[in-house]
């Protein structure tokens, strides 16, 4: 009888594995399109792939619907820029004006794209894995983590993330520094660098800058989540939130770095692909099995690495309960609000009723939140962030996915839905949508 339980949770936590792998497809699919994008696509992969993970991990005195609003956010600090780093597994990169630089190592394409991977999501990581942990954490450890994040990677980019960078890339360096020397730049490339701290914008404007100043951000974002990890490790003395982290930031490294093989075997972004095919495109399927690899990985990460009988940290507890809980419902609600308007805004920017569209969704959102909150109490207790998370992410992805596929003009995925990455991420709309009405149904 023990062993058909092991077996029936074996299935359950392989079901639940591959349904992580499925969501999160889709969210990082969902990420690089128009609409989502950058830091808030991120933001919006954090939230919605943090609610489901708390339905299929359960809920505890740390979880609540603030808690994963500002873990999400805690995705955003680590956003890098990688599109200069995806054809750098072939030897060439694409940078500035001139799309092309060849005679790169391959290596060097490798070793970047396993520093962008892993610079994502540690810090993530490290909030989502404290949510599951018995450590109880102070105020001053969310405070301290996130100040040594930051300044750690803004040093960094001002020191040694230059000589790093110059170890294994030194080809992408020297055309950077001879795009300045045509520009009639004679400052050399570290001290244009600082003297333009941090701008990829500008960077884009020579060639070889963009890639520089990438790389040079990408390696600084490495070094503050090693340095965040040690800290939650060591200093605030979390094994399994130092654990969650880093394995976090490992699975993303093999995600990002395996799913880049679509842009070797496929082409894209200026350089030439070994197999032609109509219907797969190098940059979709990479985003889409970037985050289904990782995304895999990271519900097994976490499903194995929970603690029980976890109690609330208790770090706001100077303040009134009503106040924590206005705070509370306030933060969540702006993020679940930016994740649903700010898509259906831009996508459908060509019309002339952007602004009633945006107007009638947030008053009929912020209604539906208030009267959560007061069903709720804000939704602090263990089985309403439950209740909270089905019905959340289940309204948030139906209006969504039906963004991603109807959206205005050219932007409408339906017209494409025979591309491998509008058909994968329409198989796992249908799959999460089931899983959660089927959740919703059995707790009838």
């Amino acid at each position: 009888m023990q062993e058909s339980n092991c077996k029936a949770n074996s299935c359950k936590t392989l079901l639940y594995v591959l349904l992580g792998a499925l969501v999160c497809g889709m969210l990082w699919r969902f990420r690089g399109t128009h609409g989502w994008g950058s830091e808030s696509g991120i933001l919006n992969v954090g939230l919605m792939f943090t609610m489901f993970l708390v339905m299929i991990a359960g809920a505890n005195g740390k979880t609540n619907p603030c808690r994963i609003a500002l873990t999400a956010i805690a995705f955003t600090f680590s956003t890098p820029a990688w599109g200069t780093f995806l054809n750098q597994i072939k030897g060439v990169i694409s940078s500035g004006p001139d799309p092309i630089i060849y005679g790169l190592s391959p290596v060097s394409g490798v070793i970047m794209m396993l520093l962008l991977g892993f610079s994502i999501s540690g810090i993530y990581g490290i909030l989502l894995g404290s949510m599951y942990s018995r450590t109880k954490w102070k105020l001053i450890h969310f405070i301290v983590l996130v100040a040594a994040f930051y300044g750690v990677s803004y040093l960094c980019c001002a020191t040694v993330s230059h000589p790093i960078l110059a170890l294994f890339e030194p080809q992408a360096i020297d055309a950077f520094k001879e795009s300045l020397t045509n520009a009639g730049i004679t400052d050399g490339v570290y001290k244009t660098y600082m003297a333009h701290f941090d701008n990829l914008t500008w960077g884009k404007g020579l060639v070889g800058g963009r890639n520089y100043f990438a790389a040079i951000g990408t390696i600084s974002l490495v070094i503050s989540t090693c340095v965040s990890l040690l800290l939650t490790r060591y200093w605030i003395g979390d094994k399994t939130s130092a654990r969650v982290g880093l394995l976090s930031a490992l699975s993303f490294a093999f995600a990002i770095t395996f799913a880049d093989l679509f842009f070797v075997v496929f082409g894209d972004t200026g350089s030439p692909a070994l197999v032609k095919a109509e219907h797969i495109h190098a940059w979709g399927c990479w985003e889409y099995f970037t985050g289904f690899i990782a995304g895999g990985l990271l519900t097994w990460i976490l499903l194995k690495n929970k603690e029980s009988d976890v109690e609330k940290d208790g770090c706001c507890d100077f303040l009134p309960s009503k106040v924590k809980s206005v705070i509370g419902f306030i933060i969540t609600a702006g993020v679940i609000a930016y994740c649903i308007i700010r898509p259906v805004a831009l996508r459908y920017d060509v019309s002339e009723s952007q602004s009633t569209i945006v107007w009638i969704a947030s008053v009929i959102l912020f209604l539906a939140l208030v009267f959560y909150a007061v069903r709720t109490r804000f939704g602090t207790a263990a089985p309403g962030c439950v209740h909270f998370c089905k019905r959340a992410f289940l309204a948030i992805l139906l209006i969504q996915g039906f963004v991603y596929y109807f959206g205005a003009g050219h932007y409408a995925n339906y017209r494409n839905i025979l591309d491998l990455e509008h058909f994968v991420t329409m198989i796992s709309l249908f799959a999460a949508i089931s899983f959660v009405i089927t959740k919703i149904v059995k707790e009838k």
